[in-house]
């Protein structure tokens, strides 16, 4: 049992077995939110609208870290600990998408809730009239918001573990959501507005649901559980005044709403993420992000560093799908499109075409986006539906377009292919399919296209692919199911993963020039990240690194956990591991 104080000072765990004291934090712990100025700036517990103060919300997790939402006068905040109770982020503002003008006048209590994957959702009352859900992932990044049927107060906030169960005060009927917040039905408990302070509690193993009312006002009563909605009476409870000593209502049904049910089974999973899913890592000389996976949908966020010591932090830019970095600049996939920022010399690829900007510039045309790659002077992107659009310095048709011309701002390449991944080097991209295909264009100087290379004066081989094609060599070997290609940041080569798991690589690689692919590993490999002028891969569950290794980033540290996912960059490499959390070496080694 966890439990917050009205202001949030201090939290507190006690047994769920005996009650005993597990352990306080807040003032005099791990925490201390009075002497934290940040925090208090935002204002103090101050009643507000029907005398309900700003009291804070606390809610245990799936895997037991602590979340705790503080309502203020200046918006709504969030702090989260992990299970043993060390801060993970305190005071982080949530982003709700408010609609009224005076949002946080009232506030719903007993209205914080998880479901069995981490999503929280708060119940908030806007204004005399309008009540919203909130659904946040479990680092507290809002995902979205629906309007709550009732005109009074949601008293409480239930969940199965997957749907929202909503208790008016002062109603008669509960309301039940989806997790997407749409509504899945509605049934009634009394046959009239006569009760008040309803309670509601779902039991976790068996999901039971169980109620308890306070009837304020005389006259007979009929409760209609069990009776489908716009049903006849069900049983007479009696006509008693709100002072009599039966003046209290208890049911339970089951998690069908069934009244007297023997037995009660939780729904199950119907498509929910894992809490945890396997990062993804992103970088340059300055600063290194990775994505955290939470709750429905995959939505989640970026956290960044710009030194090895420095605390994490949560990018600018909410909603963050991929990021990319070139040498000078980089790019953030959105679900409503792409920005850039830095220097790029083809253009950041907006309408204004900025060739440079310290914050990120929207880039046109796209709307939404699946991926985006930044390469030395273009940037190639999939727009929402997986068709790759690019930019900047058409080189050798290094665009995809079909031609050599330069564009500012994102042309379609020539392909009907839609995509699902995208990666771009120095002079060429590679794009991979969701049934496994690639499809790659740009120069073959270095054997980028694995071809032979153009002889002048021969007039044989190949200059370059100016529009997106199969590599023709790896499907003479018969490489023709591809699980991922990676193409390090202005790098020469590619590296590819065939669904034997085997690693096909090509290119200029270690500067051996190769136009026809050659094998990597000796085993089975699960993944493969390729960095400027060297590559790593995992197999058999361990880490390996081959190529260059000037800063470190080829020999592979102990690790701490065992290894789901392997990345690179310009000089280091990383580790992902399966709850989330990351190790690197080379010049991003203790980052």
């Amino acid at each position: 049992l966890t439990y917050a104080d009205s202001d949030g000072a201090n939290v507190t765990k006690l047994s769920g077995a005996d009650g005993s004291l597990v352990t306080s934090f807040g003032t005099g712990g791990s925490y201390d939110r009075q002497s934290d100025t940040a925090w208090m700036r935002t204002g103090t517990s101050a009643n507000y609208g029907y005398g309900n103060k700003f009291g804070s919300e606390i809610v245990v997790l799936p895997d037991d870290s602590v979340f705790m939402l503080h309502p203020t006068d200046e918006g709504v905040y969030g702090t989260k600990w992990d299970s043993s109770d060390n801060i993970i982020f305190a005071n982080r503002y949530l982003d709700i998408d408010r609609t009224s003008s005076n949002p946080w006048s009232y506030r719903a209590s007993n209205s914080l809730v998880a479901d069995k994957v981490g999503n929280i959702f708060y119940a908030q009352r806007y204004n005399s009239s309008t009540q919203h859900i909130h659904k946040f992932n479990a680092d507290g990044t809002w995902i979205k918001s629906a309007k709550s049927p009732y005109l009074f107060y949601v008293d409480k906030i239930a969940t199965n573990g997957e749907d929202i169960i909503l208790v008016p005060r002062s109603e008669w009927y509960v309301d039940e959501l989806d997790n997407e917040l749409v509504s899945q039905q509605k049934y009634k408990v009394f046959d009239m507005r006569i009760v008040d302070e309803m309670d509601f509690y779902v039991a976790r193993d068996t999901c039971f649901r169980f109620g308890a009312h306070a009837k304020h006002s005389t006259g007979s009563m009929f409760h209609k559980l069990g009776t489908p909605w716009g049903g006849s009476h069900s049983e007479n409870i009696g006509n008693t005044g709100s002072t009599a000593p039966n003046n209290v209502f208890i049911w339970r049904t089951d998690d069908n709403n069934v009244l007297n049910a023997t037995s009660s089974t939780c729904q199950s999973s119907t498509g929910l993420m894992s809490a945890t899913t396997p990062v993804s890592i992103a970088g340059n000389g300055s600063e290194l992000g990775y994505y955290v996976y939470s709750g429905m949908n995959g939505e989640g966020d970026w956290r960044m560093k710009d030194n090895a010591t420095a605390p994490l932090v949560e990018h600018t830019i909410p909603h963050v799908i991929d990021m990319s970095y070139g040498a000078d600049s980089q790019c953030i996939a959105t679900p409503t499109g792409v920005q850039c920022k830095g220097y790029q010399g083809g253009g950041l690829g907006d309408a204004a075409e900025t060739p440079s900007s310290t914050s990120y510039v929207t880039v046109s045309t796209l709307t939404g986006a699946l991926d985006v790659s930044v390469g030395t002077d273009f940037v190639c992107a999939l727009d929402g539906s997986g068709k790759p659009y690019c930019w900047g310095s058409n080189v050798k048709g290094r665009l995809g377009t079909g031609n050599n011309t330069t564009y500012t701002t994102p042309e379609a390449s020539n392909t009907s292919t839609t995509f699902v991944s995208i990666e771009s080097g120095a002079k060429h991209s590679c794009a991979l399919t969701s049934a496994g295909a690639m499809e790659c264009w740009g120069t073959n100087e270095e054997g980028q296209m694995a071809e032979a290379l153009w002889n002048n004066s021969a007039k044989t081989g190949t200059k370059s692919y100016k529009s997106p094609n199969d590599i023709a060599e790896l499907t003479m070997a018969g490489a023709t199911t591809f699980s991922k290609v990676s193409i390090g940041p202005e790098s020469l080569f590619t590296a590819a993963l065939i669904d034997n798991g085997s690693i096909a690589v090509w290119g200029e690689y270690t500067s051996t020039v190769y136009t026809d692919h050659f094998v990597l590993n000796s085993g089975v490999a699960t993944d493969v990240a390729a960095g400027r002028y060297h590559v790593c891969y995992l197999e058999s569950g361990a880490v390996t690194c081959t190529g260059d290794n000037s800063a470190g980033q080829s020999t592979v540290p102990t690790l701490s956990k065992t290894p789901t996912s392997v990345h690179a960059g310009e000089d280091w490499s990383c580790a992902g591991f399966t709850d989330g959390t990351y190790q690197c070496w080379g010049s991003k080694a203790s980052w």
